[in-house]
């Protein structure tokens, strides 16, 4: 078994373009990883008290954070963004901030983590927490496609992606 050194471990991304039936564009990302207390990081015991509002039900040491952009015109500054996190919406506020502030540090830690830090259990990748958990049901199957979403380089892209959307969304509200 590897163990993680970092305060987390096993993450995974997805993104997806979505359309409705107007042509309207959305994007989804979607970043999973396990929280873990070590000796470089206690990410688990940051997040105790938002899991206690928003638990992750096929695992509680997961975080599952999921970005949905709605595309509303021509430029990406007129996108409106919801954030839910263990599948329950966190509107950004002043309420929220906290939570923010904590998802961005672990954000901006796995972008700055070596890729050779990167751990991803074997079991965890074969196991029915996996498949309930993060993907569908025929994504499950494809041990190809459950490898590349956990593939560091690709988890770090997706991590800075949403580490800028959140900062920007969070800097606009204490603009105003």
């Amino acid at each position: 078994m590897e163990v993680s050194f970092h305060g987390f471990k096993n993450a995974g991304v997805q993104r997806h373009m979505l359309y409705d039936i107007r042509g309207k564009k959305a994007s989804l990302s979607i970043f999973n990883t396990e929280l873990t207390n070590d000796a470089r990081g206690h990410d688990l015991d940051e997040f105790k008290k938002i899991f206690q509002k928003s638990s992750n039900k096929q695992n509680p040491n997961f975080l599952n954070l999921q970005v949905w952009q709605l595309f509303r015109g021509k430029n990406l500054a007129s996108s409106e963004y919801r954030f839910f996190v263990n599948d329950k919406e966190f509107r950004v506020n002043d309420k929220n901030l906290e939570l923010y502030g904590k998802i961005a540090r672990l954000l901006k830690k796995i972008v700055n983590t070596d890729e050779k830090d990167f751990k991803v259990n074997r079991d965890y990748l074969e196991s029915e927490d996996m498949a309930k958990n993060f993907v569908s049901v025929d994504e499950a199957e494809d041990s190809e496609l459950i490898e590349s979403m956990h593939e560091p380089e690709k988890v770090k892209v997706v991590a800075e992606d949403l580490l800028n959307k959140i900062t920007d969304v969070v800097e606009e509200l204490l603009t105003l």
